[in-house]
């Protein structure tokens, strides 16, 4: 006899019916118990914050920064400094565009870490060049490419936990997604001012003429910047760098273990 008109439909979608016997109805059941399962942990949520806190603590930490390497360590204008903030900005922006073009083909979790390892690289460029002393190009460009990552990590993560969420919670979800990354960057702002006020104060023994420049008051600590104030910025912001590495290192094992847990499952 034919099968119902739902059934058929159903069938047609890729699901098998109950009674079919054999070794795939068996493998369905138990993909179908793990998805369920998968659901109704609380695994994915706490997952999912950990990798949005850390790649927006590993993005956002040293950013935050780079115009005071830029004016004290490098001695350039205030509007150049102004403008080496835009280029982790508009990564960021391309990143979840990038995300919005493969989501059809790809899975969040796939994406995520594809984001973990454009984060590394562009970091890494990043300590090199304001380690170094290299041209500013090259730290730009390592901004660029960790903002590309953190637009990835960030949009794939939030699209994961949403389709994983029953509809009557998407909104409070979504809230506590938002949230959770508010509270990220307030901390990475933190983390960031307080080791490199540390180098500062270790390496000079003096903050307060680097936190004239972070009040936007250059003239007034004109005076009291000096070689050591410049390289003692260079080394914390370097330092800095190396710590949104680690970040960006937790960031790469969650995501690959969301990948083995959600690889082939893409619920948008």
């Amino acid at each position: 006899p034919r099968l119902p008109r739902g059934r058929d439909a159903g069938d047609r979608r890729g699901h098998r019916p109950l009674n079919t016997g054999g070794r795939f109805s068996a493998k369905a059941r138990r993909a179908s118990a793990a998805s369920s399962v998968a659901r109704t942990t609380p695994w994915s949520c706490a997952s999912n914050c950990i990798w949005t806190g850390a790649v927006l603590v590993a993005g956002l930490a040293a950013d935050n920064y780079l115009p005071l390497y830029v004016q004290i360590t490098r001695g350039h204008s205030e509007s150049l400094a102004a403008f080496s903030l835009v280029f982790l900005t508009v990564g960021w922006t391309v990143g979840a565009i990038t995300f919005s073009r493969l989501a059809p083909r790809w899975s969040e979790a796939h994406v995520a870490v594809l984001g973990s390892r454009v984060l590394i690289p562009g970091l890494a460029v990043a300590l090199v060049g304001v380690a170094s002393g290299a041209h500013l190009a090259v730290v730009f460009v390592g901004f660029g490419l960790a903002g590309v990552g953190v637009g990835l990590v960030s949009t794939s993560g939030l699209t994961l936990l949403q389709g994983l969420s029953e509809p009557t919670e998407m909104g409070r979800i979504t809230s506590a997604h938002q949230f959770i990354r508010t509270l990220c960057i307030t901390y990475a702002v933190a983390i960031g001012g307080a080791l490199l006020l540390f180098v500062v104060q270790h390496r000079v023994g003096d903050v307060e003429a680097v936190r004239q420049v972070l009040a936007g008051d250059l003239e007034a600590a004109r005076a009291q910047l000096g070689p050591a104030t410049a390289e003692a910025v260079q080394d914390g912001l370097a330092l800095v760098i190396a710590f949104a590495l680690v970040m960006a290192g937790v960031v790469a094992v969650v995501t690959l273990r969301l990948r083995a847990r959600f690889g082939d499952r893409n619920p948008t």
